[in-house]
């Protein structure tokens, strides 16, 4: 099964609106999401080199969402604070929510993570990659995107869907996470959609054998 994003609950700290973060990725074909919290000490430098990345052309597809992990309705203002600190606003090309304490844990538990920063890259409402800011190498991400959505959508023309309506999108993310067999045992065509080579050998490929070097703890 590929793994989708979760649905959680935030609050969008631009407007103070209820969001949704499934319906926040499926408005976007490419999302790249950083978790952060105010007491983590490398967060503002991560949160730097994303919003270097805004106006980068390579990136223009992209978009951007930071995420601050509370623990109460404190942390919220603290953040808020941040955002709108003067003589100009910090991050502003970003759109920056907020998950309250129920919300964090979920995302802990579905993630697997415990430390910030944490990035998440989000392809076509599905996550291809995940890690902290040492296991995740941004400058890389437009192209190993751009190869995955050519190979998917060169795949689906060229390929007939299997008898257990296994499309070649399943085998690409399939492939992107190390797994060559669908759930009914069928072998996927790995090579013929070609996303192997965009996973790094040195890095965990099934999300459940994730092993991270992360940077804050909270």
């Amino acid at each position: 099964m590929n793994k989708s994003i979760i649905p959680l609950s935030l609050t969008n700290m631009q407007t103070a609106a209820p969001a949704n973060l499934e319906q926040i990725c499926s408005n976007h074909d490419n999302v790249i999401i950083d978790l952060w919290t105010t007491s983590c000490t490398r967060c503002p430098a991560a949160l730097d080199t994303l919003t270097s990345l805004t106006s980068d052309p390579a990136f223009a597809d992209f978009k951007f969402v930071a995420i601050n992990c509370g623990n109460d309705t404190q942390q919220c203002d603290d953040a808020r604070e941040i955002l709108e600190a003067t003589p100009a606003p910090r991050w502003s090309t970003i759109d920056h929510y907020y998950a309250p304490l129920l919300e964090k844990e979920k995302a802990k538990a579905f993630f697997g993570f415990s430390q910030v920063p944490f990035y998440i890259l989000v392809v076509q409402n599905k996550i291809v990659h995940m890690g902290s800011k040492k296991s995740f190498d941004l400058q890389s991400i437009p192209v190993r995107v751009r190869d995955i959505n050519n190979n998917i959508a060169g795949a689906d023309l060229q390929r007939t869907p299997s008898p257990t309506n296994v499309t070649a999108a399943d085998h690409a993310f399939k492939a992107i996470r190390g797994d060559s067999t669908d759930s009914e045992g069928v072998e996927a065509d790995v090579e013929s959609v070609g996303v192997v080579k965009m996973v790094d050998p040195v890095e965990p490929t099934e999300f459940s054998n994730f092993v991270f070097s992360l940077d804050e703890e909270f």
